[in-house]
């Protein structure tokens, strides 16, 4: 399969396509190796990525092509660049090498929770090598957790920066003082223009939701993963053991959500009560807590539904 080719130099169609578990949250960018190639690109090069259709860009850094991507025309693009983007797995989008400078400073703001225990020295260390542009979300994973931010603004006052040991990291006043809450940006649709819907979440109230969750799990160790998001993609909680992307889990979740009661809707039968996929190795469990949230379970494939039905009744009572 060839890249369209947009007719201007040093500029391709790719398709994108979801990103290898260890490139997650280093804000790379991998290419179809041929392209690379015809483009005279190599690694280390900054790339602009642009969605026509939403009129939306963003930049990463450039990695060797997999070799499995050969003569593929993907672009592999993980979900805080994709996001950026407004765009989803199999959009088309165009890219083009571009200049950038080293940051001295970038302010950032927390889209979540806070990180704590952390400085800006450490904090520019675990960005280093970072590209990024005023708007982008960037994700980062410090002690097991991530945590999600928006560029605020960076010097020099150029379109891209690199992040560099030596970057002033500031975090932004604006974030919410814990003691009010936590604000949380969400996707009103993951397919959607804008990120328009603003919600607090008290966090006092988070870990008695997430001492729930890990009960539940305890009383019935086949439920291997839990977590609630919101009905717009977003995670709130979780209680993930595996090598899991909550934020992909959040987003995949909302969007079955959506399409099931569609289908209801569509057919006639009532209302949705619950969503059941089983898979060769147990069961996925998506249902809506009430009219913002929904809950996510994994189960191992000996899992007994009954008692896991239960269990979701008395967590939901």
């Amino acid at each position: 399969m060839c890249p369209a080719s947009s007719g201007k130099k040093e500029k391709v169609k790719l398709r994108i396509a979801d990103v290898f578990k260890e490139d997650v949250g280093h804000g790379i960018i991998r290419i179809d190796p041929k392209v690379m190639s015809k483009l005279k690109l190599e690694m280390g090069d900054v790339i602009e990525v642009y969605n026509e259709h939403k009129k939306k860009r963003t930049v990463g850094s450039l990695e060797s092509g997999n070799l499995e991507d050969t003569d593929s025309g993907v672009i592999r693009l993980e979900s805080s660049l994709r996001w950026n983007l407004r765009a989803h797995i199999d959009d088309w989008v165009t890219i083009r090498k571009i200049k950038v400078k080293s940051a001295k400073n970038i302010t950032l703001k927390s889209m979540g929770k806070p990180i704590d225990n952390i400085d800006s020295i450490n904090l520019a260390k675990l960005l280093n090598d970072h590209v990024v542009t005023k708007g982008d979300i960037i994700n980062v994973y410090f002690m097991g957790q991530r945590y999600d931010f928006k560029i605020i603004k960076h010097s020099p006052r150029t379109k891209v920066v690199r992040i560099h040991p030596m970057t002033k990291i500031i975090i932004s006043d604006k974030i919410i003082n814990q003691k009010i809450g936590l604000e949380i940006r969400s996707m009103k649709d993951v397919f959607d223009d804008d990120l328009v819907i603003i919600e607090k979440i008290k966090m006092e109230e988070m870990p008695p939701l997430k001492r729930k969750l890990e009960k539940m799990r305890k009383l019935l160790p086949e439920i291997e993963d839990a977590a609630i998001s919101n009905t717009s993609g977003l995670p709130i909680v979780s209680t993930f053991y595996s090598l899991t992307d909550e934020s992909r889990i959040a987003a995949f979740t909302g969007a079955f959500l959506s399409i099931g009661e569609r289908v209801i809707q569509t057919m006639l039968n009532g209302k949705l009560k619950h969503i059941l996929i089983r898979g060769t190795k147990g069961f996925l469990i998506i249902m809506r807590i009430d009219e913002n949230s929904v809950l996510f379970l994994s189960t191992t494939v000996k899992a007994n539904l009954g008692l896991i039905f239960e269990a979701i009744q008395e967590f939901l009572g």
